[in-house]
């Protein structure tokens, strides 16, 4: 007797990618969001007071953004990488800030 394609189980390895699919839009659209906000008003603060912008708080920023597109990337299919954690931290380049 022959199995048809219906008859195939479905490949595990798209239902694990779902579930990290959506883990991660979660942890896009509700920590990173609420991460960037207390940036933003951090930085926002630290202007007023000094006059500057704190070096360090930028460049966490950079990395912020940079794993944030990495999740879009991969909820988006764009990618089959995984964001962090299973690759390093993203880091900013050295003239980027």
């Amino acid at each position: 007797m022959e199995t048809s394609e219906q008859d195939q189980p479905r490949d595990s390895g798209e239902w694990l990618r779902l579930l990290l699919m959506l883990l991660f839009a979660f942890v896009f659209f509700n920590v990173l969001s609420a991460v960037f906000v207390v940036v933003l008003v951090a930085q926002f603060v630290f202007r007023l007071a000094t006059g500057n912008v704190n070096g360090r708080l930028a460049r966490f920023a950079a990395q912020l953004t940079r794993y944030g597109t990495q999740i879009l990337r991969y909820i988006t299919y764009t990618t089959d990488t995984r964001p962090f954690p299973f690759v390093d931290w993203p880091i900013d380049e050295p003239d980027s800030v």
